[in-house]
C-alpha cells in the first residue's frame, strides 16, 4: 500500500503565508494547510513526526526530508523573532519553487534543532 501524497509545493507556499503581517492572510492560509492535509488524509501530528507519507514530487526531483514540516513546525513558536519568520517564509518559497540552497536550509535545520531538537538525528541527508 502507498503511503498518502500531498502536493508539497502548495504546502509550503501556504505554510509561508503564515507569517504575513495581515490576520486574515494569516487564517486563510492556516485554514488551507489544514484542507492540504485534511485531503491527503494526513493530520499534522503525523506530518511533524516524519513518517512514511510521502509529498507529491516532480519527476527527477530530489526527495524532501520534511523541511515543510520543520518550517510548520518553527511558525508555531509564539516566541519566534519576526526576523525569524520572514527568513522561514522565505526559505519556504524558496522551496516551492525549486528549492533551498544549502546555507538556508543549514539555518533551517540548525533554528529547528536549537529550538525544537533533534533534526539532525532523523534525517540522513545531514549526516552524524
Amino acid at each position: 500500500m502507498s503511503a498518502p501524497a500531498y502536493d508539497r509545493a502548495r504546502l509550503v507556499d501556504t505554510l509561508a503565508r503564515l507569517a504575513a503581517e495581515d490576520e486574515e492572510t494569516v487564517l486563510e492560509a492556516a485554514r488551507s494547510a489544514v484542507a492540504i492535509l485534511a485531503d491527503a488524509g494526513v493530520g499534522w501530528e503525523t506530518l511533524l513526526r516524519g513518517s512514511s507519507w510521502t509529498a507529491a514530487a516532480p519527476a527527477g526531483a530530489a526527495p524532501a526530508v520534511d523541511d515543510a514540516a520543520r518550517i510548520a513546525a518553527l511558525l508555531t513558536l509564539p516566541d519566534l523573532s519576526s526576523d525569524a519568520r520572514e527568513s522561514l517564509a522565505e526559505i519556504a518559497a524558496d522551496l516551492a519553487r525549486a528549492g533551498a540552497r544549502a546555507e538556508d536550509r543549514a539555518y533551517l535545520v540548525g533554528l529547528y534543532e536549537r529550538l525544537i531538537g533533534g533534526a539532525r538525528d532523523r534525517d540522513p541527508m545531514l549526516g552524524a
